[in-house]
């Protein structure tokens, strides 16, 4: 099976928790697939959110929600964040004396990812893989906001064999769904980190607001739990290695 894989980084970045918006805005650790659709909606010249009067959901998504994406963060025992403020001074912003909100974001500061997409997942009309083998975009891609460019290098084709069956541990690079899988030790590190968070997995029909699901990311090994199994075309590897895509 063919993945496109490449790297995504950015100065800073920001994925709004929209559950906290009082006092200041908080950021989700790690981009979601639905961000990440943003993005390759983005360089495929696919309309946004606001821009979807006709259509259940945004065209980005509409179109992209069936691509199978798999990301893994860089270092994500060492997630750095800072706290951003900043005058919003629109008339609309604020029944304050002046008309100025001061608004405080929690920025992710020099975030990477390593991002693997299924090049059979991808609406073949759409330029996505082209695009980024030729390094062109219609649009600038975004971390979250307009604030936050993204950079995307290092592209490349892999091939990658799915998995249907597990026996045994194995060795996952990149987030997987928290309730499938127990964390073990390995004997070769002291120390193991489990990272976990709950992230946006799909848009709500009626409202467009998200579905979430638990995700981790650890450099311990994994087994499968007794009660549970892989659903179809979600996991794959290439030299021992096993990467979750959803």
């Amino acid at each position: 099976m063919k993945v496109l894989e490449f790297k995504l980084t950015g100065d800073t970045a920001f994925f709004k928790i929209p559950e906290v918006n009082t006092y200041r805005y908080l950021t989700y650790s790690s981009i979601h697939k639905i961000s990440l659709l943003g993005i390759l909606g983005s360089i495929a010249g696919l309309k946004g959110y606001g821009l979807n009067q006709d259509n259940k959901y945004p065209e980005f998504y509409e179109r992209l929600m069936e691509v199978k994406c798999s990301i893994s963060i860089e270092d994500p025992k060492n997630i750095k964040k800072k706290y951003q403020s900043f005058n919003n001074s629109a008339g609309y912003a604020s029944y304050e004396k002046g008309n100025n909100l001061i608004v405080t974001e929690q920025w992710l500061e020099k975030p990477c990812w390593t991002i693997r997409l299924l090049v059979d997942s991808i609406p073949e009309d759409l330029p996505i893989v082209d695009n980024l083998i030729n390094k062109k975009t219609i649009y600038i891609p975004y971390l979250g906001k307009n604030d936050h460019f993204a950079n995307i290098y290092g592209v490349k084709l892999v091939e990658m064999e799915e998995v249907q069956e597990l026996s045994g541990r194995i060795e996952m690079d990149g987030l997987y769904l928290t309730e499938l899988f127990t964390v073990f030790s390995k004997r070769s590190l002291q120390k193991i980190y489990k990272f976990s968070e709950n992230l946006p997995i799909k848009l709500d029909e009626q409202f467009n607001q998200y579905i979430k699901a638990d995700f981790s990311q650890t450099n311990g090994v994994l087994q499968l739990k007794e009660d549970r199994s892989i659903p179809e075309g979600a996991l794959f590897t290439k030299d021992n290695m096993y990467f979750y895509f959803v």
